[in-house]
């Protein structure tokens, strides 16, 4: 429905500190507009940025400011339908690095549905042997 608004806001962590960032980009606004408004909190006055975010575009939050979006349907006759991804980064307090974190890959494991098909085939080929033995000797 035209007109019809959803807001949402999004925080940024409990561990969140100096220089982190939030990144949120919609990758999808199908019969949808998104509006975004950085600022410290909803009733600020002062260091608001406020912008139409179309399709495709990052926008990057520092804390400790708090991200507002807005999506409003543009059609009458069509449902809107929207997607947002985002990320949170952890940046160093002192230089602004991103803080990355290795984390290993774990082993790719056996797939059971797999072997159990696998299985369940040689128990019925077994059968199928014996039943085909069992009929040529009678």
């Amino acid at each position: 429905m035209n007109g019809v608004i959803c807001a949402y806001k999004v925080v940024f962590p409990r561990q969140a500190g100096k220089n982190d960032r939030l990144a949120i980009k919609p990758t999808l606004l199908d019969n949808a507009r998104l509006y975004i408004t950085v600022a410290e909190d909803y009733e600020a006055k002062e260091n608001v940025y406020e912008q139409k975010l179309p399709e495709g575009t990052a926008i990057a939050a520092t804390y400790p400011n708090e991200v507002f979006i807005t999506i409003v349907a543009v059609s009458v006759t069509k449902p809107a339908s929207f997607e947002v991804s985002y990320f949170y980064e952890d940046r160093d307090d002192n230089t602004g690095e991103a803080i990355v974190e290795v984390v290993p890959e774990e082993p790719e494991g056996v797939d059971v549905f797999l072997v159990l098909t696998i299985v369940l085939l040689i128990f019925v080929i077994l059968i199928i042997i014996v039943i085909v033995c069992c009929y040529l000797k009678l």
